[in-house]
């Protein structure tokens, strides 16, 4: 229970119990394990457990994150049936036979506000019959070439990985030995005054800790404790889909089929992610019940990937729920993966926002304790990033000029979240840039994924007043492009090879320093 004498919540931070052991409960526990050595991490992981994915697609936080601690991610790679991702390719968004491209980038790291991303845009209004949107990603992204063009991988853009969430999840268990395991059978959850959780008894076992993390998904166990998990406790969102149909898809052609992308294929209903995999692919429809059946998105899933070769693919069904916890950190409880929120699978944001979240409240609990300043200054933060996350999807839908079904129609057309329009107002006016993206934590994307997304729709920005200076840097990078761009995918592997060499000569290397051969 709060102690009234002390209104900040003063608690020194010991020990952290972790319930829930799919992603988010290992991620977590790594995270803390690399920024907090000094915490004794236990993880509660019921034998009836069981994990939502079939394939899943990163960011490169996961790999930065995989490194810090110290994890041969060449190993990972071969466990966790791997392989590189240099970015997301978009196809029918905006209309039927367009497409588009959103690669991991540098470009944004510096501390530069125009970039050649600006630049590119700029020059579009200046000389529209010379500079299009169609060819802005060739341009300004030497990846666009190498893993659109030629669908090879370029070692300074396979800044991320697809991987088997399942394998992944053991795969971690299997390192971080500083963890104290419990497998129960019967579990309850012991709150007091629904303020606080005291322990949780697995088996009989009173199981303590200075704080707990619910990694529980969306049953959100132990903030249901806390009466966290009302309406009133959620930030309100409208969601843009709400099923999804997902399945392990069996290779025709290995070498052939895997991508050096995440595919995102836009359709009547929702769209289609494609994650290859080593060993197989990873793929789901995701549309909503206001525009088709179950069963007719069933129909078209199968359709997409040939009736013959999905005829003994088993299928999964899910509805989730697209809402975040106003407070996901409350009292002595932190609320980590589906359990804090999420919007969809668009972006790969689901493990992301794990990551992120994970390594925000690590840099908060290397202090040694938690007081309300610390728990405000992390919901703060959080809150922000879901903000940004929401907006940049409901961009795909909103920009698009699709008009073929119910979902196209209402999405396009919809009212949506007041901040959203006043983003693009300042974004059309100013372009993104990080005097006009503040944060004082991580978000997921940067102010050159903004343009990148809205380039793909077209999207015209206001004449901006550039200097010769920044006019002349403009164009050595164009050049120095131009350059990189000579004869690189010759020097590139394709996704397969990419991969093969790194199960074949076991080699360990971070992906991200690879050599291209």
């Amino acid at each position: 229970m709060k102690d009234e004498k002390n209104p900040n919540n003063f608690n020194p931070v010991n020990s952290v119990t972790i319930f829930g052991g799919g992603t988010a409960g290992w991620i977590t526990a790594l995270s803390l394990t690399v920024q907090c050595p000094q915490l004794a991490i236990t993880l509660i992981q019921p034998k009836s457990h069981s994990v939502i994915g079939v394939g899943e697609s990163t960011q490169p936080d996961l790999l930065q994150l995989l490194n810090k601690a110290g994890i041969p991610v060449g190993e990972f790679i071969r466990e966790c049936d791997a392989t590189a991702k240099c970015g997301i390719y978009y196809e029918d968004w905006y209309d039927i036979g367009t497409h588009f491209w959103h690669p991991f980038t540098d470009m944004a790291n510096s501390d530069v506000n125009y970039t050649l991303a600006h630049h590119y845009q700029q020059l579009m209004l200046k000389y529209p019959e010379k500079y299009t949107h169609e060819d802005y990603y060739d341009a300004v992204h030497p990846s666009y070439d190498v893993c659109v063009t030629h669908k090879k991988v370029d070692g300074k853009n396979a800044a991320a990985l697809h991987v088997d969430a399942d394998k992944m999840h053991k795969f971690l268990r299997e390192r971080l030995d500083n963890v104290t395991v419990y497998e129960p059978e019967t579990i309850e959850v012991v709150s007091e005054d629904n303020e606080e959780i005291r322990f949780i008894d697995c088996d009989g076992v009173k199981v303590g800790g200075d704080l707990f993390i619910d990694c529980t998904g969306f049953n959100r166990i132990l903030m249901q404790h806390l009466n966290n998990v009302d309406e009133d406790a959620k930030e309100y969102y409208h969601e843009n889909v709400e099923s999804a149909i997902f399945a392990r898809i069996p290779y025709i052609d290995r070498e052939k089929e895997i991508l050096p992308y995440t595919k995102a294929h836009a359709q009547k209903h929702g769209w289609i992610w494609t994650i290859p995999l080593f060993s197989r692919i990873g793929s789901g429809y995701v549309y909503t019940k206001n525009s088709c059946t179950a069963d007719e998105a069933e129909k078209q899933f199968r359709e997409y990937w040939g009736v013959e070769r999905m005829k003994d693919v088993p299928l999964k069904h899910l509805e989730f729920k697209s809402d975040s916890l106003k407070q996901p950190w409350k009292n002595n409880v932190v609320a980590i993966g589906l359990s804090s929120g999420f919007v969809e699978p668009l972006e790969a944001t689901g493990i992301n926002w794990i990551v992120t979240a994970a390594n925000n409240l690590s840099a908060a609990l290397a202090r040694k304790y938690y007081d309300q300043h610390v728990i405000d200054f992390y919901n703060s933060g959080m809150s922000n990033y879901v903000s940004d996350v929401q907006d940049f999807i409901d961009v795909h839908y909103k920009l698009s000029n699709r008009k073929d079904s119910v979902l196209w129609n209402y999405h396009t057309v919809r009212g949506h979240n007041p901040r959203l329009y006043r983003k693009l107002e300042v974004y059309g006016t100013e372009m993104p840039a990080k005097w006009n993206r503040p944060r004082h934590m991580p978000w997921a994307f940067n102010e050159v994924s903004w343009i990148d997304i809205l380039n793909g729709y077209k999207f015209k920005f206001q004449v901006q007043d550039i200097n010769d200076e920044t006019v002349g840097r403009m164009q050595k990078e164009f050049a120095r492009i131009r350059s990189l761009k000579k004869g690189r995918a010759d020097h590139c592997l394709t996704p397969y090879d990419f991969i093969k060499d790194i199960h074949d000569t076991n080699n360990n290397t971070p992906v991200e320093e690879l050599p291209n051969k």
